[in-house]
């Protein structure tokens, strides 16, 4: 007897719109859940290739329509909830023009994550918990410490905010180079 999972993904070329000799399998899933979950991270792994810091919402959305991926599911029930156009849609409307935006990339067990995180202005910091602060040449020195030395970082990390700290002074001054210190917050538990 065949264990045949219930949720087939397809990738479709959105260059090669509509033609399906262009459509390649993904792979099959047990829950619907775990479907969507594989066709956001494909979608995700798209749009994280774009220039989306010096790019219109227009422009994003022409370079998804002509060359990104568009994975959809087969399954045992009619009128998935899953498209990948208004997923792409509604991602890079958020990021077009962003320039407090920073997405982390994280491989584990041969599966590729991507989390976007966002810089706090000051008054938005009360609406969320620290979960410490990192000293740095970099941001990405800063989120590679924190990543290193916070439990789940990747899991919890909503913002970052950029402040002044007596260690990043301590540090500047000892070595002549410009350092950074980086406050990172998750979400307040609703």
């Amino acid at each position: 007897m065949e264990n045949k999972q219930k949720y087939q993904i397809f990738i479709d070329d959105n260059f090669h719109y509509m033609d399906g000799d262009y459509r390649s399998p993904r792979g099959g899933y047990d829950t619907l859940e775990e479907a969507i979950s594989i066709c956001k991270d494909i979608v995700d792994g798209y749009i994280l290739s774009l220039d989306y810091q010096n790019s219109s919402f227009d422009q994003l959305w022409g370079q998804y329509t002509a060359f990104g991926e568009d994975p959809w599911i087969s399954g045992p029930v009619e009128g998935i909830p899953f498209s990948a156009w208004d997923y792409a849609k509604n991602g890079l409307r958020e990021l077009a023009g962003k320039l407090d935006c920073q997405f982390l990339t994280r491989t584990l067990g041969g599966v590729k994550t991507h989390k976007k995180i966002y810089e706090l202005k000051e008054d938005e910091v009360k609406n969320y918990h620290k979960l410490g602060e990192a000293v740095g040449v970099s941001l990405l020195a800063c989120i590679a410490l924190a990543g290193a030395h916070v439990d789940n970082f990747m899991e919890v990390v909503y913002g970052y905010q950029k402040v002044k700290s007596e260690a990043g002074d301590m540090c500047a001054k000892a070595t002549g180079t410009d350092y950074l210190t980086v406050a990172f917050y998750e979400k307040l538990a609703e």
